[in-house]
């Protein structure tokens, strides 16, 4: 049972009023926490983007276009699992490209959760009652069920309900949830 990482970055940042991805953060682009965490995990990975940003990218990152941009992350979801379909890989663990506390650690606890929990097909990280869908663990069986739900149903939460969904509790100070929408949220 082996898992790769899908880096969702692909977004239009409307609220952060300019595209977020690329903002420095400790010298290197914010997306590059997400690209670290899977590296030093060992453990390979995709970005999902769109044409738009595609070219932004270092050349050494491997992409994944998604066909029609900006049709949220249970798209870009679908799109990460028809491509890394082919590969042999049981699971996806996706991170969203704007996560600076990210790390390592995480993306390693949750690799021992997709062999704890070989059953489930959707690992969901939940803190202080709120869902994470954007740290979780799909495995390959889930796709059907997202292609059932385009292009009518965009919700994460959609999903979650047709699928045998273990909810995984993390504590309230972890920070590796944290994501940047607006500007105002690098002061939090």
């Amino acid at each position: 049972m082996t898992g790769v990482g899908l880096i969702l970055a692909g977004g239009q940042s409307k609220r952060y009023g300019k595209q977020k991805l690329f903002e420095n953060y400790h010298n290197q682009p914010l997306v590059f926490q997400s690209i670290q965490a899977f590296k030093q995990a060992h453990m390979p990975y995709f970005i999902v983007t769109n044409n738009e940003l595609a070219n932004d990218f270092n050349g050494d990152v491997p992409i994944i276009v998604e066909q029609t941009a900006h049709l949220g992350p249970l798209s870009a979801l679908c799109t990460g699992l028809e491509h890394i379909e082919p590969y042999g890989y049981s699971y996806v663990h996706v991170l969203a490209g704007d996560l600076p506390y990210i790390e390592a650690s995480f993306v390693l606890t949750m690799q021992r959760y997709a062999q704890t929990f070989p059953e489930s097909t959707i690992l969901l990280p939940v803190q202080n009652e709120r869902e994470q869908p954007l740290h979780a663990i799909y495995r390959l069986g889930c796709l059907q069920a997202i292609r059932a739900l385009l292009p009518e149903q965009t919700s994460m939460r959609a999903l979650y309900k047709g699928q045998n969904t273990k909810r995984l509790s993390f504590p309230n100070d972890v920070r590796f949830f944290k994501n940047i929408n607006r500007t105002t949220d690098w002061r939090d």
